[in-house]
């Protein structure tokens, strides 16, 4: 929802491609990547598309990411190998506790 545990908004740094995104579907993971987790082919208002990955737990472990490393994608934009996610991915300046919150939503999402 964008919402930390302490009920405010969370601060994130958004290139201009994904705020479009972020404005329309509230503010959130599932601007992008659907409440199910399951991403897919957004399609902005300009005509630019992004594409949005799977994030369910499973795609996430999958991919070869650990909780770690979906912490430091989250935060500072990276890849399970350490290299920087694509710019649609906004940073997100979120709470240890916000963190936790959103990792285990993620390990609720499954085949639906």
């Amino acid at each position: 929802t964008g919402v930390g545990t302490d009920g405010r908004a969370i601060s994130h740094a958004a290139p201009a491609v994904s705020q479009g995104a972020l404005m329309m579907g509230g503010g959130g993971c599932g601007s992008c990547h659907a409440a199910n987790g399951r991403g897919g082919t957004i399609k902005m208002m300009t005509g630019t598309t992004i594409e949005a990955p799977d994030i369910t737990y499973g795609a996430l472990i999958k991919a070869g990411f650990t909780d770690a490393t979906i912490r430091r994608a989250i935060r500072d934009g990276l890849d399970e190998a350490g290299k920087s996610l694509k710019d649609a991915m906004p940073r997100w300046q979120m709470s240890d506790a916000s963190l936790d919150a959103t990792i285990a939503y993620l390990k609720v999402l499954g085949p639906r």
